[in-house]
């Protein structure tokens, strides 16, 4: 198994997700399950600890030991180092954003420890607090609790940050945020161009390509062929549509509408853009998003999804997105010409 498929599905930010499952130490056989079987798993996991919630044990603070140097958002790590971000309400307030050298059997929770100030529980296995911003859970009501999660390459960890074994070019996301509304946040574009830096993925649309490519080039992504948006859903993909495009395919709309795995960020209708936020309140129209959604047949590889209102709206959208904009986001919109970062709230 890759290291990216033990990273990549985390059974459900919504509970907990991540933080949670720092607690366990194998995901292999429930990596291998459908993802309505591993939603079911990671739940389950969730009630134990509400149920053993009393028996967290503190843990040592620790942190600054790492050799860190300010990252630079617009690129990617290299080869022999691994980039972290630590930041608030999904990426709205930036706490830390590093690179750190790769070293031997480095994981995500030493590249964090040795990084920023942590607090521990489960004998150093489950991240409590980061630079003294603790979890709530348990102290108040369920509905208002935040947590930290984490993710790598764009895709959520099911797997303990002790048990995460980094390589050389990573990026590591850890956010904290309320959960009660975000059951489920498996993708994200922060990490951009991974994953979809390798493995030449498609480049599905019925738009003139050229302009696509030339994005695709500077942000660092290799395409390969140029096949036409269908009803046939694509594996391993980069899809650019207009929203009236994407209320005629099935799939598209599924995926968007969070039945293949994570939540609903933006709405199609009647060839409107419309953003959601978590509490399922509606938000502005946007003339363009840019966001990840899963596929359930290849959790490895998400797809990129690029959706404009009208063809006009495309050049603009892809002026917007780049590897520094999407830094620490789920994902973009643009709303009045101005990038919003998604989930959409009213601030």
């Amino acid at each position: 198994m890759s290291r990216r498929t033990v990273a990549r599905r985390s059974a459900g930010s919504g509970f907990r997700g991540t933080t949670m499952l720092q607690c366990r130490t194998t995901v292999t056989k429930a990596s291998r399950l459908p993802l309505e079987r591993r939603v079911a798993l990671w739940l389950q996991w969730f009630v134990l600890l509400l149920l053993g919630g009393l028996l967290l044990l503190p843990g040592c603070g620790s942190g600054g030991q790492a050799r860190t140097a300010p990252a630079d958002p617009g690129r990617p790590p290299l080869a022999d180092e691994v980039r972290l971000v630590v930041s608030r309400d999904f990426g709205r307030q930036i706490m830390t954003d590093v690179t750190a050298p790769v070293t031997k059997d480095i994981t995500v929770m030493r590249l964090l420890a040795e990084s920023v100030e942590v607090e521990t529980a489960y004998g150093g296995g489950f991240v409590k607090a980061i630079a003294g911003v603790a979890s709530t859970h348990g102290s108040v009501a369920e509905t208002n609790a935040e947590d930290w999660f984490y993710w790598v390459d764009g895709l959520m960890a099911d797997v303990g940050a002790a048990d995460f074994k980094l390589r050389g070019g990573q990026t590591v996301w850890w956010d904290y945020h309320a959960w009660a509304d975000a059951m489920y946040l498996p993708t994200a574009i922060f990490a951009l161009p991974a994953p979809w830096a390798d493995g030449e993925p498609l480049l599905v649309t019925n738009q003139a390509d050229a302009a696509v490519r030339a994005w695709a080039e500077d942000a660092g992504v290799s395409l390969g062929a140029t096949v036409p948006f269908g009803r046939k859903a694509p594996h391993q993909a980069v899809v650019v549509a207009t929203a009236a495009e994407a209320e005629a395919v099935p799939w598209l709309m599924s995926r968007l509408a969070g039945h293949d795995g994570g939540v609903e960020l933006v709405t199609v209708a009647s060839g409107r853009l419309v953003l959601q936020a978590l509490d399922g309140s509606t938000g502005p129209d946007a003339s363009g998003v840019c966001l990840a959604l899963p596929d359930p047949d290849d959790m490895d590889m998400p797809l990129l999804v690029l959706l404009v209102t009208s063809e006009e709206d495309l050049g603009p959208l892809l002026e917007t997105v780049t590897p520094a904009s999407v830094s620490a986001r789920l994902g973009i919109a643009l709303v009045d010409g101005k990038p919003v970062p998604l989930p959409w709230r009213a601030d």
